[in-house]
């Protein structure tokens, strides 16, 4: 990367830096993607008969080509932009947290899982996971750095509001299940950022709420971000359940004959994923039958079996199955999966700029 990259947040937070890569990162390079589509307008625009890439395709590509491009994201602020009037705000969801970069926010710390795009995450200050902060300061610095706290009800527990909120600090917890979700929230965080008169930013943010506006007005095509397949063709008309993760619970005591009970947790149509699933294919994700199970399993019920002739989804993240997708997919097949497809996880459930380049990508014009 250049050395004239952004410059780096308060050095309140400089020593929650991590300068050595983190597993989170690693893993992340290695796991595989569904490719963009560069599309004219979002990704390219022409001036005089030259196209130009915007700043949302460069960003999305995550690194830096050092080619001098017009809109790159990766270079440093000039003299005449005003880094003292942009909101600082530390993102630990990793949606928000591209999202924002994506609009050019001034995002001044993370999670280990905010990990996208690449080259403008890696000078940013680290507070720990989505579940747990990595210094016992750590809010404290959060609270001095920054002027907003950007967090979501399904990754961060409760306490971090609470705890933010007794500092001081103003926190916006987004609670993102659907794209009418996604439009309500990119809204509102346009307003805060006009209001601070960051109207780059606000700008860029409504812009793509008037994207998710448009891209729920379009017709499902049945299309899936499928990375790699096993058994029988995907059939967008068939049932098919959206498996997120599996834990394999062992025998306590060696017996011949006795395996290994695998639980699958899998996602419902009531989450974002669940949601975007429906707008692509036009269809509801199966879950098991939940009995007296209580409210919250409901979300993201668990199943030790599959009905036969279901079609299977294995997600990229956040369980890694493209590890070993063969071995797990052939296991499947052999339980009666009429197929089973490993789709691009990021792609569907990371809310924000993400999953919207998915949604224009594959749905209908």
């Amino acid at each position: 990367m250049s050395s004239n990259r952004r410059s780096s947040p308060d050095q309140n937070t400089s020593s929650l830096t991590h300068s050595e890569p983190l597993p989170e990162a690693h893993e992340a390079s290695q796991q595989p993607r569904w490719p963009w589509t560069t599309r004219a307008g979002r990704d390219l625009i022409f001036a005089n008969g030259v196209g130009v890439f915007t700043r949302e395709a460069l960003a999305s590509r995550g690194t830096c080509c050092d080619s001098g491009c017009r809109n790159c994201p990766y270079r440093a602020r000039t003299q005449l932009e005003s880094p003292q009037a942009k909101l600082r705000v530390h993102s630990l969801v990793p949606s928000w947290t591209e999202t924002l970069l994506v609009a050019d926010a001034e995002v001044v710390g993370r999670t280990r899982y905010c990990i996208h795009p690449r080259d403008l995450v890696v000078e940013i200050p680290i507070h720990g996971g989505t579940k747990t902060l990595l210094a016992p300061d750590a809010a404290s610095m959060v609270v001095m750095s920054g002027d907003l706290v950007i967090l979501d009800r399904d990754e961060n527990p409760r306490e971090f509001r609470e705890r933010f909120e007794a500092l001081g600090a103003r926190v916006i917890a987004t609670h993102i299940r659907s794209a009418e979700d996604l439009r309500g929230c990119l809204g509102e965080l346009a307003q805060v950022f006009a209001a601070h008169q960051d109207r780059d930013v606000a700008e860029r943010l409504t812009e793509m709420q008037h994207r998710v506006e448009r891209v729920m007005t379009l017709a499902p095509t049945g299309r899936l971000p499928i990375l790699q397949s096993l058994g029988g063709p995907w059939d967008p008309r068939r049932p098919a359940a959206l498996v997120i993760w599996r834990d394999e619970q062992r025998p306590t005591r060696s017996v011949p004959g006795l395996e290994a009970e695998v639980d699958w947790m899998i996602a419902s149509p009531q989450v974002f994923l669940g949601d975007v699933f429906r707008r692509l294919t036009g269809t509801s994700l199966w879950i098991p039958e939940l009995g007296s199970d209580p409210p919250e399993a409901s979300i993201y019920p668990r199943t030790s079996q599959f009905p036969q002739g279901l079609q299977i989804l294995l997600i990229t993240e956040p369980f890694p199955f493209w590890r070993k997708f063969d071995v797990w997919g052939r296991d499947l097949l052999s339980q009666g999966a009429r197929g089973v497809h490993l789709v691009d996880g990021e792609a569907m459930s990371w809310f924000g700029v993400r999953s919207l380049r998915l949604l224009e990508d594959l749905l209908a014009e």
